[in-house]
């Protein structure tokens, strides 16, 4: 019998939030609701995810390329180490424009 023991980070998470403008975050989508709706996504599902693993970015366009923007880059870099699994966003509107 082979028994293959999971790494302990496969089902890690980042958490992406953003929001672009005081409209934005006055119509509910404010950046505290953004991280309570992500953390109680992530415990409902039994993912792990530290509050370092969480990117937030305030007054940056969802018309700016995810991978351009300062936490976008950060995000990036920690996704390429392989040690997560799952990438979070309260909505995808989030991470890019959405035509």
């Amino acid at each position: 019998m082979l028994i293959i023991k999971e790494s302990e980070n496969t089902h890690k998470a980042v958490a992406y939030i953003r929001v672009s403008s005081q409209r934005q975050a006055d119509e509910g989508v404010s950046l505290a609701a953004q991280k309570r709706r992500i953390l109680d996504y992530a415990k409902f599902k039994d993912i792990p995810l530290s509050e370092d693993d969480i990117f937030i970015e305030e007054g940056v366009s969802g018309g700016i390329p995810l991978w351009d923007r300062p936490k976008g880059r950060a995000m990036n870099r920690k996704l390429a180490t392989g040690q997560f699994q799952h990438l979070i966003s309260m909505k995808i509107d989030r991470l890019f424009s959405i035509k």
